[in-house]
């Protein structure tokens, strides 16, 4: 939503917007690393994750995190 509001108004298209969106980009991506999967297996009734894809998904998140404690 934020991200959304900040591309439609132009009075908003300054550097702390960017910064907001940016930050929102990365929370959008965070949470869809690992929900998808998440809402699939409760969906299924299922308690199991590949390793491969636990791998992926670890794998995922942590260079999120690394990209954002660089920043």
């Amino acid at each position: 939503m934020i991200m959304l509001i900040l591309c439609m108004d132009p009075r908003l298209h300054t550097p702390m917007s960017f910064l907001l969106s940016q930050i929102s980009h990365r929370d959008l991506l965070y949470i869809s690393t690992t929900m998808p999967k998440m809402l699939l297996n409760h969906a299924m009734s299922q308690k199991e994750i590949s390793f491969a894809k636990c791998t992926t998904q670890h794998f995922l998140y942590l260079t999120l995190e690394g990209a954002e404690i660089s920043s």
